[in-house]
């Protein structure tokens, strides 16, 4: 799969991420990044040096792979146009640091190489919270009326879900109030989108639920 550029040279989505691209070969690039993190995942070679290695360089391509898709919404007149690829990189960074973030699939004794690649998941993961906080409130800044909704993909949501998890799982740990602030951030994202796409409802629902049952459990401990 190829991009002809104005002097007639294909480019593909294979090639480096450092080259210009319009927005669907950068979804298809992110869309790559997904799959090979979630067959790393499934990879039988767990706890080994190697695999770790292998998370480590994923870990680095996927935030070059969002840092230059990044740069390149902001500097764009159209920062819809981008959001898809962009949030596809987010969600692939949540998929790639969130096993290695538990010390049941991650555990730190196991070798070096597993501590390190936990330090550096845990690390991540606020990282690419806090960079999602950012995104869902360029998406609210670049849809002022309802029609706007239009050009928002549902594809956006996971990313938006993940984020929401992340801030909501470090506010039951440590009570932090600005996770706690990123988290109702991201609820008002959903509502503002449920009045366009169903699954931002859903998502919403989903989330809301986990946080009542977490409720219930802490007062009945």
């Amino acid at each position: 799969m190829g991009e002809r550029s104005l002097a007639g040279a294909q480019r593909h989505v294979s090639s480096s991420f450092n080259e210009p691209f319009s927005p669907f070969p950068r979804l298809c690039q992110a869309s790559i990044m997904m799959g090979k993190v979630l067959i790393h995942h499934t990879q039988k070679e767990r706890y080994q040096a190697k695999h770790y290695e292998e998370a480590n360089t994923l870990y680095g391509d996927v935030c070059s792979l969002a840092r230059i898709i990044t740069d390149a919404a902001f500097s764009s007149d159209d920062y819809l146009s981008l959001a898809s690829p962009l949030a596809l990189s987010l969600s692939t960074l949540f998929a790639l640091c969130n096993p290695y973030s538990c010390t049941t699939s991650c555990p730190p004794s196991s070798s070096h190489e597993a501590a390190v690649m936990m330090a550096k998941a845990l690390d991540g993961l606020k990282t690419v919270s806090s960079s999602t906080v950012e995104f869902a409130e360029h998406i609210n800044n670049a849809t002022p009326l309802p029609e706007d909704m239009d050009r928002v993909s549902p594809l956006i949501m996971d990313a938006l879900y993940s984020a929401a998890s992340s801030c909501a799982w470090m506010v039951r740990e440590s009570g932090d109030e600005k996770s706690q602030m990123a988290l109702d951030s991201i609820r008002h994202s959903f509502r503002r989108l449920s009045t366009r796409w169903r699954n931002a409802a859903e998502y919403l629902r989903v989330l809301e639920a986990q946080e009542f049952t977490f409720a219930i459990g802490s007062a009945g401990a």
